[in-house]
C-alpha cells in the first residue's frame, strides 16, 4: 500500500467534529516510568503483542503500513464485547493518534511520549469523547469505562517497557534506538532486535545432579542472555535461554513444551539450546559457546553467550 499520503492534523479533525455540533468530553491520563521514549514508541507501534499480552482486546488487522494501521477491534467491557474499526497513524514526532466509534460514540485519542530523564519517560494520552446531543448523558459513563480499561491496559503494557528499561540499565540496547519503529516492521518476530552489552563474560555454573527434580525448571545466573534455563527429563538434561532475543522478553514464566519455549510477548517459538545425557563426560561443546562436563554427582557448565548469537 502506498503511504505517500498527507494526513490531516488531529486538531483540524477535532475542530471539524466540534463544528458539527457534537458534545465533547476530554480525559487525560499519564504513565511514567523507568524506560525510554523509544520503549514507549516501540510499545505503541508493536502490533503482534496486542493479541498475546492484552486480556481485554483482540484485533484482526486490515492492513499494516510503516506509519499507519487499521484493524477490527473486539473490546471487552466487563461481561460485554464490542466491535469497532480502529485506525492508528503517526500524527507527529513522538505521537500517535487513534480513531474509533462504537454506536453513537466517537473516540479520537492522542498518545504523546517524551524522555524526562536518563532511562525515564512519560506518556500522555488524551481521549476526546464525542456524542450527539441526545446521547450526551453517555459521556461520563464512557469516561469511566475508558479509565478502567486504561489501567488494565497499563497493567499489561508497562511491564514490557519496564523490562526494556531494566535491560538498558544492564548495558543492553535495541536496534531501533536510532531509527523509527514501524507497524509494518513489527510483524517480523523472527528478527533479533536486542543489542548486547559491549562486554560479555564467560559464565560458570556447577550443580549437584542428585538435587535436580524431574520436570522442574532451574534458572542459572541472570534473567538475560547471560543466564541459562535447565530442566531434567528422566535421564536427560535440557538447557536453554532465559531471554528472547527478539525484543528482550523474560522467558522464566513460560512452560517448556516439547523442548520449546513460546515468547509471552509475541508468540515466537524458541528451541532449547541442547539436550544432554546424564553420564560422566569430559568437557564437550554441546552447542556454540556451551561447554558441559559431568562427574557421577556434578554438572559443570561454561557458557559464553556471544558464541551462540
Amino acid at each position: 500500500m502506498n503511504e505517500n499520503m498527507q494526513p490531516k492534523k488531529v486538531e483540524s479533525v477535532l475542530k471539524g467534529v466540534r463544528d458539527w455540533g457534537y458534545r465533547e468530553r476530554v480525559l487525560t491520563l499519564v504513565s511514567e516510568g523507568d524506560w525510554t521514549a523509544k520503549d514507549a514508541e516501540w510499545n505503541y507501534l508493536d502490533v503482534p503483542h496486542l493479541n498475546e499480552v492484552h486480556s481485554q482486546a483482540r484485533t484482526e488487522t486490515f492492513f499494516y503500513g510503516h506509519q499507519c494501521t487499521s484493524s477490527v477491534l473486539n473490546q471487552k467491557v466487563g461481561p460485554f464485547e464490542f466491535l469497532s474499526v480502529l485506525t492508528i497513524y503517526a500524527s507527529g514526532p513522538n505521537e500517535l493518534s487513534y480513531s474509533s466509534s462504537i454506536g453513537p460514540i466517537l473516540l479520537i485519542v492522542q498518545s504523546k511520549w517524551q524522555d524526562i530523564g536518563i532511562n525515564r519517560a512519560r506518556v500522555e494520552t488524551i481521549y476526546h469523547i464525542f456524542a450527539p446531543t441526545i446521547f450526551r448523558w453517555t459521556l461520563k459513563l464512557v469516561e469511566k469505562i475508558l479509565k478502567r480499561n486504561y489501567f488494565i491496559l497499563m497493567s499489561e503494557d508497562l511491564p514490557l517497557r519496564e523490562r526494556k528499561g531494566k535491560l538498558r540499565k544492564q548495558g543492553f540496547s535495541f536496534k531501533h534506538d536510532n531509527s523509527p519503529h514501524s507497524f509494518l516492521d513489527s510483524r517480523n518476530i523472527a528478527t533479533n532486535n536486542v543489542v548486547l552489552p559491549k562486554e560479555i563474560s564467560e559464565q560458570n555454573y556447577k550443580l549437584s545432579i542428585s538435587s535436580l527434580t524431574d520436570g522442574q525448571s532451574y534458572f542459572l545466573g541472570s534473567d538475560d542472555i547471560n543466564g541459562l534455563r535447565l530442566e531434567k527429563n528422566g535421564s536427560q538434561i535440557l538447557l536453554g535461554p532465559r531471554m528472547c532475543m527478539h525484543e528482550g522478553a523474560c522467558l522464566d514464566e513460560v512452560k517448556l513444551d516439547s523442548q520449546t519455549l513460546r515468547c509471552p510477548w509475541h508468540g515466537r517459538k524458541i528451541r532449547m539450546f541442547a539436550t544432554i545425557q546424564i553420564e560422566p563426560t569430559s568437557p564437550t561443546e554441546v552447542s556454540p559457546g556451551l561447554i558441559i562436563s559431568q562427574t557421577h554427582s556434578e554438572l559443570t557448565i561454561k557458557w559464553l553467550p556471544l558464541n551462540k548469537l
